[in-house]
């Protein structure tokens, strides 16, 4: 086989397996990456596709500087929203469109290296290639957010920068300079990178007459060498040509860039208080390279040391411009913006990406080197041949294992709703251009659907509002979700009685008030709540709130009340609470008869309480939880159990609640010392499902422990109890192999009771992955089997740290159901087996015509 037919054959591999990865991309970001705050940038995007508009209606202040934003952003340059606006333009609205820019930008980098490596190794271009696929599949979070498009324009720069040393040409620098730039201004966090390029072209200068013997070289001290000042002030131009254009995207208000800036770099005083430079650089480390899957991590970190030993080398090299040009720029350029991260004591899995990318086209230059070596050293095309093959073999396994093998997002998907249903369900309510007050992540169609406005900037806008003139710019909807919920109760337990700016609703409006109309309730955003403005003298609503509720397992939505059941709901006391809330964990315990606990049977409930109270000007909050022992799970979407806010006039409240059985308690919180509530009527939510085939899981004396410490102690009724250890993450029990069918929706009920620890449980595949992680609070929970056909229960310690005490917890009698199949085969193809042309495969289920 030719080197060109390899060559053909890898760029067949590399265009199967970038196809292969955007499908699988696909197949999920519907669903996962979850809707984060960063996501309601697409609004920008989409005001700039649709009204040409380049703005933030959706949060229009400023964080930290509060400086307007409805005409201009300061976060991020436009260069990303430009993207943006033309999928817009082009595709209409869709957030699953605009998150297809990541990986889009992964294909680019690749490409770049193609085009950068071709005149020495495509080989080794496509290794850096699959190696940034596979970071991306297992690693990346593909959330709308300019980070990619940092780390695209910042690997252009480094691309030209190559470029421009070896040619020696002016235009290379400024192209070089102006990707950089770009970069700059798309996130300050990779100002860095422009010192990294003026190092790169320093050196270039410096070494110019010793990195060849051929070619124009001035023997003249470097500032009076025509060739260099030429090279410079191009770079220069290019430099100050995207800084003009970048400003005129933000109106050329460099006062309020500055303000920004200023407070941006405030992020450097809080390095200190993590520790110094040193701690934070690692930790920046951590979230780049040791989160990576191991293999991958290897590579990355093999490849960047074999470049470091090569272009060290260089001086006493062959092709020593050729090898400068190739090491030089990621180098230095990508070292640069790493070692930056140091002062930036941030963190978010964004800014790993520049550095992945700048470690892995480092890495493909290695290999790049060693080949043009060997070529060189009388092995001819001999290396580039067997590295190709390398490569094209890589890049076959690698498909197969993005098939076989689902990424953490794909089975993250698996149990998360659909983002567009989601937020299609919130605002369904409103007409169009309704004025709402909400939660940030659900107005990313601000200005185009509804006129939709941060919550916590409209009160901010509305402070600055004469209070006589305040009831015209009143919002008609208020929307509150889990990021609110969370946060005002975390304050509420921590002593500060700060949140619930329902409240203030009251002051600013006080002829208005807000009712409850509709609840919308779906993992991983638990329930949002919709209030709509009323009249103060308007009747108080006869009827419940609207809802809609989804298990996240597929496209269905139950909407319907069934009639009311009265299950006896006592008074009880001692329900703890555990809230991770910032850098520490907030306890709180409800006052003496502060609770209430009933049983109710599995199933999701529209639940109804009447709030007493005599004082206290702030409001509160009313929580469900199936134990009286609640740990909130660290994570963005919240606690992970219902939250519902009330503010100092609500007489009735209302929870929707998924419950896995048996007890359920509903716990208050509230400033007024006398307050008090009570369940006045408890509603199930009809959901319409498929028979499922119940089962009894194994028995426990089948259970074994997964830890020598770990001991297991029969109980009465069919109840265990374990004595586990306090390791981090630490498996405690599991199960024996549990037989299910491939491709089956199934679900298990299992309650526990933890005494001490943090412990969850989960359920592995065949295979020893995780098709459920492990999870606080769990009662019941439902997934899908893929292709494995056994699987496994196991009982986990939860969090990343080691605990203060041994885990300990009882088990109780649990139970499987096998629901309906998932797999290729349909009711279509039973319904047609009789058809005329196939009856005779079933002739004891087919009726025959007499003629023959």
């Amino acid at each position: 086989m030719t080197l060109r037919w390899l060559h053909i054959l890898l760029i067949v591999a590399f265009a199967g397996t970038a196809a292969i990865m955007v499908h699988i991309f696909f197949l999920h970001v519907g669903n996962a990456p979850y809707l984060a705050t960063d996501d309601g940038l697409v609004n920008i995007s989409y005001n700039l596709g649709r009204l040409g508009r380049y703005g933030f209606p959706a949060g229009p202040i400023q964080a930290g500087t509060h400086a307007i934003r409805t005409a201009g952003f300061f976060n991020f340059g436009p260069w990303y929203f430009l993207i943006g606006a033309a999928f817009t333009w082009l595709f209409g609205l869709g957030l699953e469109i605009q998150r297809a820019i990541h990986p889009l930008g992964i294909i680019a980098i690749a490409g770049l290296a193609f085009l950068t490596f071709r005149q020495v190794s495509l080989a080794a271009a496509g290794a850096m290639g699959a190696l940034m696929f596979a970071i991306f599949v297992y690693s990346h979070w593909p959330m709308v957010r300019p980070d990619i498009m940092t780390a695209t324009l910042a690997m252009a720069g480094i691309a030209a920068a190559t470029a421009a040393i070896n040619s020696r040409r002016p235009l290379w620098w400024f192209l070089a300079a102006a990707m950089t730039m770009g970069a700059i201004t798309q996130h300050q966090i990779a100002g860095f990178t422009g010192i990294g390029l003026f190092l790169v072209w320093l050196s270039a200068a410096a070494l110019d007459t010793r990195l060849d013997d051929a070619g124009p070289a001035d023997n003249v001290p470097l500032w009076r060498a025509t060739h260099h000042r030429r090279t410079f002030f191009a770079a220069a131009a290019g430099a100050i040509l995207i800084g003009i254009i970048y400003a005129a995207f933000i109106n050329f208000r460099f006062g309020d860039l500055w303000d920004h800036w200023t407070y941006y770099a405030t992020y450097r005083s809080g390095t200190e208080e993590q520790g110094g430079y040193l701690n934070v650089l690692q930790i920046h480390f951590d979230v780049a390279f040791v989160s990576l899957p191991a293999r991958l991590r290897f590579l990355l970190l093999a490849g960047v040391a074999a470049a470091i030993i090569l272009l060290v080398l260089t001086p006493v090299m062959q092709q020593r411009r050729l090898t400068f040009a190739l090491l030089a720029p990621p180098l230095i350029i990508g070292g640069a913006y790493f070692f930056s991260l140091g002062f930036y004591g941030n963190w978010h899995a964004g800014y790993a990406i520049l550095a992945q990318t700048a470690a892995a086209w480092a890495g493909g230059a290695a290999l790049a080197v060693i080949v043009a070596l060997a070529r060189r050293a009388r092995f001819g095309h001999k290396g580039e041949a067997l590295l190709a093959l390398a490569v094209v073999t890589a890049f076959a396994w690698e498909g197969r294992i993005f098939l076989e093998r689902p990424s953490p997002m794909q089975k993250a998907a698996a149990s998360w709703v659909s983002i567009e249903d989601y937020v299609g369900s919130v605002l369904a309510p409103m007409p169009p251009r309704a004025r709402v007050w909400g939660t940030f992540q659900f107005g990313y169609e601000s200005n185009l659907r509804t006129d939709y406005v941060q919550l916590k900037e409209a009160i901010l806008l509305v402070e600055k509002i004469r209070p006589a003139k305040r009831h015209t710019i009143a919002p008609d909807f208020i929307v509150i979700g889990y990021p609110e919920q969370s946060k005002w109760l975390a304050e509420m337990a921590e002593g500060s009685r700060t949140g619930n700016p329902l409240k203030l609703l009251a002051g600013f409006f006080p002829d208005s008030r807000f009712d409850l109309i509709r609840l919308i309730k779906a993992p991983p955003y638990g329930t949002t709540r919709i209030y709509r403005r009323v009249s103060n003298d308007a009747p108080r609503p006869a009827v419940p709130p609207s809802i809609r509720v989804n298990d996240g397992r597929s496209r269905q939505w139950t909407s319907r009340l069934l009639e009311p059941v009265n299950p006896a709901f006592k008074v009880t006391d001692g329900v703890s609470f555990s809230l991770p809330f910032g850098r520490q964990t907030l306890r709180a315990t409800t006052k003496d008869g502060g609770a209430r606990v009933g049983q109710l049977p599995a199933g999701v409930y529209l639940i109804k309480t009447e709030i007493s109270r005599k004082s206290g000007s702030e409001g509160g909050f009313l929580t469900a939880t199936p134990t009286n022992k609640v740990k909130g799970r660290q994570a963005d979407t919240g606690f992970g159990f219902e939250i519902a806010p009330y503010n100092t006039g609500t007489g009735s409240v209302s929870l929707l609640v998924r419950h896995g059985g048996g007890a359920l308690y509903i716990s208050q919180f509230d400033a007024d010392p006398s307050a008090g509530f009570r369940v006045t009527n408890v509603r199930p939510v009809e959901v319409m499902a498929r028979k499922a085939e119940k089962q009894a899981l194994p028995p426990f004396k089948k259970w074994s422990p997964a830890v020598p410490a770990a001991k297991i102690t029969p109980r009465s009724s069919g109840i265990i109890g374990i004595l586990g250890d306090a390791s981090a993450v630490g498996y405690q029990i599991l199960s024996p192999d549990i037989p299910v069918p491939a491709q089956t929706q199934v679900a298990v009920t299992l309650p526990a009771e933890v005494k001490t620890g943090s412990v969850g449980w989960g359920v592995l595949d065949q295979r020893g992955h995780w098709l459920l992680p492990p999870k606080a609070n769990r009662r019941r929970a439902t997934f899908n089997t893929g292709p494995s056909q056994r699987v496994k229960i196991v009982f986990a310690n939860l969090g990343p740290k080691a605990q203060a005490n041994r885990s300990e917890f009882d088990v109780f009698v649990g139970a499987l159901e096998v629901g309906v199949s998932l797999g290729s085969r349909t009711y279509i193809d039973d319904l047609v087996r009789c058809h005329p042309s196939r009856q005779d495969q079933y002739p004891d289920l087919c009726l025959y015509s007499s003629a023959k």
